[in-house]
């Protein structure tokens, strides 16, 4: 069902239509009608590619969505899913059973780690965390010969760079499947299977749809393995709506344009912020002085994503102060919108840590997270100088 050959992703309407909208129109529509239960068994034996049956394992939104999405990915197809964790979460439930081993990066976002650490283990899989820029560490992790090792391209919330490359040579060496989370670099900015890896999970949510008005994921990869994911997410309830899978697609069609922006832009702002010395330090993979600068120049092409995360001199009351004075930089828990917004991982996203553990990976409480938008740098200047007035002196260090 909902093959290559579906005429529904690559046109923008109803064939019904002499003139057919310009814009792909919304199907909201929970089922599809069968003329008899000959055509629904065609379309069940992928016999009818342009057939639907009911909306939770398929709908032409989802099947559109995803078919751009695929291509952008250079990906030979993919899954629309409810949200970054539910691909996660599709992914890790088609791929693993009782008694198979993950080796994943110990800095991911919490959920992830939640479901790694605390859900799977229920059925009976274990995982092994290890820093993933430490190739010796992972390599003698991989000895275990994992079903998967898992990583994030660029990390929530210190944004360290995967060697890629390297990491998915070893892992297919001990024979196991390689699932990388693209999210923050997005498909712009590096394509983990033109690299070798089995799998990508992104969370549409954030970069890809753009806007903040979209919970999305998706699983892009080969026919045989999305094939095997398109039945785990409706099996599971996994799937996406047609309304959002829409707004997703208009979203996608600018993901370029913005990301081209606002990494721009984050570059310029993580220098500008290196100014002042009320923060301490200021973490971009595009600086120099980013652990990984050789990696992601080496890898990313033509940018370095357009995330920032710094950390404040003093304590809680120090983090406060600057968000309630940030004039139009909201604090929320998310990235990817098309304006400036910031986060504070230690609070959000990875609250479900412990103290020890957050200080272990090097999430302080006075670290925050920038997701850099698309306005003019100038604005993005002033709005922070305007915040950090009264934290103490500026000057370049």
């Amino acid at each position: 069902m909902n093959s290559k050959n579906n005429p529904s992703r690559g046109s923008s309407g109803p064939e019904f239509l002499s003139t057919p909208p310009l814009v792909m129109p919304i199907y909201q529509s929970a089922a599809y009608i069968q003329k008899d239960i000959d055509q629904v068994d065609r379309v069940y034996e992928n016999h009818e590619p342009d057939g639907y049956t009911y909306g939770r394992e398929g709908h032409p939104n989802a099947v559109h969505l995803a078919e751009n999405l695929a291509q952008l990915e250079t990906a030979e197809q993919a899954v629309i899913c409810g949200s970054g964790m539910a691909a996660t979460a599709c992914a890790f439930s088609v791929l693993l059973k009782q008694n198979d081993t993950v080796v994943a990066s110990d800095q991911i976002y919490g959920r992830t780690a939640i479901l790694l650490d605390e859900y799977l283990r229920r059925f009976g899989v274990t995982t092994h965390f290890v820093d993933i820029t430490d190739l010796s560490a992972v390599e003698t992790a991989l000895r275990c010969s994992p079903r998967i090792l898992f990583f994030e391209m660029i990390s929530n919330p210190l944004l360290r760079v995967a060697n890629a490359p390297a990491l998915i040579q070893m892992a297919h060496a001990q024979g196991s499947l390689v699932v990388v989370d693209n999210t923050f670099p997005t498909p712009v900015a590096f394509r983990p299977l033109e690299h070798g890896a089995d799998l990508v999970v992104q969370s549409v949510t954030k970069m890809i749809a753009g806007h903040s008005d979209v919970t999305l994921g998706a699983v892009l990869g080969s026919q045989s393995w999305i094939d095997m994911m398109q039945h785990g997410m409706a099996t599971w309830g996994l799937s996406a709506s047609p309304f959002e899978c829409w707004l997703a697609q208009r979203g996608l069609a600018t993901l370029s344009l913005r990301m081209e922006r606002s990494s721009g832009n984050a570059q310029q702002l993580a220098d500008y912020l290196d100014t002042f010395s009320q923060i301490k330090h200021v973490l971009y993979p595009g600086r120099k002085d980013h652990p990984d600068c050789d990696a992601a120049r080496l890898l990313f092409d033509p940018c370095y994503g357009n995330m920032v995360s710094f950390e404040l001199a003093g304590g809680r009351q120090s983090v406060d102060h600057l968000i309630r004075n940030l004039d139009q930089i909201p604090l929320v828990p998310t990235l990817g919108h098309i304006e400036t917004i910031i986060s504070h991982p230690a609070s959000t996203s990875h609250r479900s840590l412990t103290v020890k553990r957050r200080s272990e990976l090097g999430i302080s409480d006075t670290l925050l997270r920038v997701s850099v938008g698309c306005e003019a740098i100038e604005t993005l200047e002033q709005r922070f100088r305007s915040a950090l007035q009264g934290q103490g002196k500026t000057g370049v260090r």
